[in-house]
This record gives C-alpha cells, sequence and structure tokens, in this order.
C-alpha cells in the first residue's frame, strides 16, 4: 500500500478507490458521463471487494459513482454492509436532489464524512437547461441537511456557460459564499468530447470538430471564450473566485482547527493550501 497517495478529502491513508456502478442515469448535457450508459454492479461483488480493502487494512475510500445513491434503496443496503464490513470512511458524490435526511442519515452513520455535489452555477435558467431536476432550493436544503448531520460539503461551481455574463458568474461565486460549503470547486466550461453540447455547440459552428476551444469568425479563440466574454475574463474571474472563497480569514482559521486533531488531515490540509496558492498564480499569469 503506497501512502504517497493522497486525496484532499481524505481522514486516513492509505485510501481505496470503490467505484459500485458506471456511467450516470442523469442527461446533464455538458457531462460526458450521461453519454456512457448507466450499469450497476451487483452489491454481493462490491461486498466482497469491500472485504479484501478493509482486510489489506485500509480504512478511507473514495466511492466514486457519479451520483452515489440513484436507487436509494440499494444504497441502504450499501452502507449497512459499509457497517457491517468495516468501520470505514468514505468521500462520494452525491446529487441535490437525492439528499434527503433518510440517505444522509444512513450514509453518515455508515461512515460518510464528505458528499461533492455538482452545484454549477447560481442561475436558475442555467440550471434548467443544463443540469436537470435541481433547483436552487435544492442546493441550500442539501448543503443545509449535510451541515446538521457533521457532513462536510464540496461545492463544484462551473463559470461560462454558453451565453453566460460577468454578473451570472459572480452570483455562481456569491452562492458558493452563501452556501458556506467546506470546499468548492471552480471551473471554466469547456464542451467535452462526446457530449450533447459538444455535439450541438459544432453543428453551431461554435466549437471546432478536432478540439475543445470556441470559434468565433477569426478561428479558434480559446477553451474560455463565449459569447459574452474573451478568453481572458473567465481565468480573471475563477482566480477571484479562488481568492475570494479560500482566502477568507475565518475560513483559514476553521480549516486549521478542525484539521488540527488530526496530523493526516493537517499534512493534506497544507499541500492541498500549496496547490491552490499555485493555482492562483498560474491563473493570474494567463489573465
Amino acid at each position: 500500500l503506497n501512502r504517497n497517495y493522497s486525496f484532499p478529502f481524505a481522514r486516513h491513508l492509505p485510501f481505496a478507490t470503490v467505484l459500485t456502478d458506471y456511467g450516470c442515469p442523469y442527461n446533464c448535457p455538458f457531462c460526458l458521463y450521461s453519454a456512457l450508459g448507466f450499469k450497476l454492479r451487483e452489491l454481493d461483488n462490491v461486498f466482497k471487494e469491500l472485504r479484501c480493502i478493509h482486510d489489506l487494512g485500509v480504512r478511507e475510500l473514495f466511492i466514486k459513482d457519479q451520483s452515489f445513491a440513484t436507487d436509494k434503496e440499494r444504497a441502504i443496503k450499501l452502507c449497512k454492509g459499509l457497517r457491517e464490513i468495516g468501520p470505514f470512511s468514505w468521500t462520494c458524490f452525491l446529487r441535490a436532489d437525492i439528499a434527503d435526511e433518510r440517505i444522509l442519515g444512513e450514509m453518515k452513520n455508515s461512515g460518510c464524512h464528505t458528499v461533492m455535489f455538482g452545484v454549477e452555477s447560481a442561475n436558475e435558467k442555467i440550471l434548467r437547461e443544463y443540469k436537470p431536476g435541481i433547483k436552487k432550493s435544492n442546493i441550500r436544503q442539501a448543503f443545509r441537511l449535510c451541515r446538521n448531520l457533521g457532513i462536510d460539503t464540496v461545492g463544484i461551481f462551473i463559470l461560462g456557460f454558453p451565453g453566460e455574463d460577468r454578473q451570472s458568474c459572480l452570483e455562481t461565486i456569491d452562492f458558493a459564499l452563501e452556501l458556506n460549503c467546506d470546499f468548492a470547486s471552480f471551473n471554466i466550461f469547456v464542451p467535452k468530447v462526446e457530449t450533447l453540447m459538444k455535439k450541438e455547440m459544432t453543428a453551431g459552428h461554435f466549437t471546432d470538430d478536432a478540439g475543445c476551444g470556441l470559434l468565433d469568425q477569426s478561428g479558434i479563440i480559446s477553451a474560455w471564450h463565449n459569447e459574452l466574454m474573451d478568453g481572458s475574463g473567465l481565468p480573471g474571474l475563477r482566480r477571484y473566485a479562488l481568492r475570494k472563497f479560500y482566502l477568507r480569514p475565518a475560513y483559514i482559521m476553521r480549516r486549521i482547527i478542525r484539521s488540527i486533531v488530526s496530523v493526516t488531515e493537517l499534512k493534506i490540509l497544507f499541500k492541498s493550501g500549496i496547490f491552490i496558492i499555485r493555482d492562483l498564480f498560474a491563473a493570474k499569469s494567463l489573465k
């Protein structure tokens, strides 16, 4: 087992990744996983793998299903198995509209300590178009329930959807602060190969066939261009988002205090902080 591999949300090292399903049953047009189909693993097969992991002495898991608990009853059985085989400490992805009190309670009781939510945007129109079935009210409720149960949250945000303007991006950044998530990932929209959006944008001559750069009359500009913002604007907004979220004194103190009880968590926090600072300077050089 190699302890040199780390994971920013791990509570212990080493850790193992587990996949209990393949693909994703949802149809978000910007996401590749919806194009892969969806298939569930037999739980007996999953439990066999978990016993092997446990016998190796691994207690930390990243359950890498693209959306945990798409079948809630199956997820509850999985949580029961995790309790019986473990104890385990684990992290997963979850849709906000799945995150009710029952499923989050089962997850917490089986060792889940961190949940990653694809928030994407604070703009309701963008959510309707690109994140079907998710509303801001779902997102607020999911983060509130996690906070009440003592589950850490990761908000994943995308800046620069087609047609989005600067004000909409700023609203998304402010939404990350409002949600008070424990970690935030700010990403710049890129039309990924084989996604519905890439195909539509290629057909509409907004992107080239070979790469992911967007086109205007002068040719490829960059992966960061959209109709309302030039290529330098989005990296600057992303740098602003990172600075505004992570460089808050209260946030820094909260993370240090919460991590100081665990040497492993403190090391991971320090390493993550270095990456964020590097990211800030890298983004600045692109401006």
